[in-house]
């Protein structure tokens, strides 16, 4: 099954130009044994939880999460009677073109989503990244609009900044961490050894 046939079998899927679709999913039922061809994924997973294969491996998503999946298979295995989920479903080729060499994403954003596809988001960027894609989703009704395409663009360009945005705050995060860590450890070490020099060794050296 190709992207177009795809997209064209979800309830609830819009597409309004070739290789691009965004799905918002409430109902369980409908990603019950799903089977997503080869493309680009981004999910959003606001509330509940879903079961699935990445490409064959076994992973466990919870909500408030993102899971930016990037040229590969994904498996509907299980998902809660509450899920509420958003998709956004990319081709190779529109990828390429809509970024056009000028990637939101750092390499280490790239490398890190190819072997841990997973963020978990805290209240306040879970809250974030649902506003935003809010905006997407409603752009997409505005059939009318002589601009639609270009706001529906700057709309996806905006999701994929916050996801940078946040994935650059947790590895900060990790980074202070390390380091706090790192210094308590040494001060620790400092303390032990008081009792066995301070006889002998008065100096801050």
């Amino acid at each position: 099954m190709d992207f177009d046939e795809f997209i064209k079998e979800r309830t609830g899927c819009s597409s309004i130009v070739p290789g691009f679709a965004v799905w918002e999913v409430d109902n369980s039922d409908y990603l019950l044994n799903v089977d997503f061809p080869e493309m680009h994924i981004q999910l959003f997973i606001e509330r509940g939880t879903m079961s699935v294969l990445i490409d064959n491996q076994k992973t466990f998503l919870l909500s408030n999460s993102i899971v930016d999946i990037l040229h590969s298979r994904m498996f509907v295995t299980k998902a809660s009677d509450d899920i509420s989920a958003i998709f956004i479903l990319t081709t190779e080729t529109f990828v390429s073109n809509f970024i056009n060499n000028k990637p939101p994403f750092s390499i280490n954003y790239i490398m890190e989503m190819l072997e841990h596809p997973v963020l978990l988001l805290n209240q306040g960027q879970s809250a974030t990244m649902k506003e935003r894609l809010k905006l997407l989703l409603n752009l997409f009704g505005l059939r009318s609009h002589y601009h639609q395409y270009e706001m529906v663009k700057c709309a996806l360009w905006m999701v994929y900044l916050e996801m940078s945005n946040i994935f650059m705050h947790q590895k900060e995060d990790e980074n202070n961490s390390s380091e706090t860590d790192w210094k308590r450890m040494l001060f620790m070490k400092f303390v032990k050894l008081i009792p066995l020099y301070i006889k002998n060794e008065h100096s801050i050296g």
